[in-house]
């Protein structure tokens, strides 16, 4: 079974998108449009398993405006929705903190690329899907399964 962990702006594109393909390009979303939507499903359907943290999903919650103005309505009942059919996973922060990966990338980051090493999720691991370009370079050299979102939107330039 193919494991995907989503980082957060492709976690809110996600939701926003799956709510209202106008808000698309707005507030919060303005680097996505319709078509970064629908590649990001179709890359999504390789996948059986979704995994997260909790710091990707507070993260999520606060770009969405969880509990305030929504950026999109119905986006809290979303991800929440997103989050019953997914495994969550939890990483102890400060054992985090010590890495590497915290004092270059932060502590979401950091997390991200621990989970990435460990080997709870069967033969095929878990797959990083992204488009924050230092967190793919850093993943990629530690050898993690990381996909890099922008490379599918702006295939010419690669």
């Amino acid at each position: 079974m193919k494991t995907v962990l989503i980082d957060t702006n492709l976690l809110v594109l996600l939701i926003v998108g799956s709510l209202d393909k106008s808000r698309l390009g707005k507030k919060r979303v303005e680097k996505y449009d319709p078509e970064s939507f629908e590649m990001l499903t179709g890359l999504l359907t390789d996948f059986q398993r979704h995994v997260s943290l909790p710091n990707i999903l507070s993260e999520t919650s606060n770009l969405l405006n969880a509990g305030k103005r929504e950026i999109v309505n119905g986006a809290t009942t979303r991800l929440a929705a997103y989050c019953k059919n997914l495994d969550e996973i939890y990483e102890v922060s400060f054992p985090v903190m010590e890495t590497k990966g915290y004092q270059d990338f932060g502590l979401t980051d950091a997390a991200i690329a621990k989970v990435s090493q460990r080997g709870i999720f069967g033969r095929h691991g878990v797959t990083v899907l992204t488009d924050d370009a230092p967190l793919y370079g850093y993943l990629s050299n530690i050898g993690a399964q990381v996909i890099n979102f922008s490379h599918y939107r702006t295939p010419d330039r690669f």
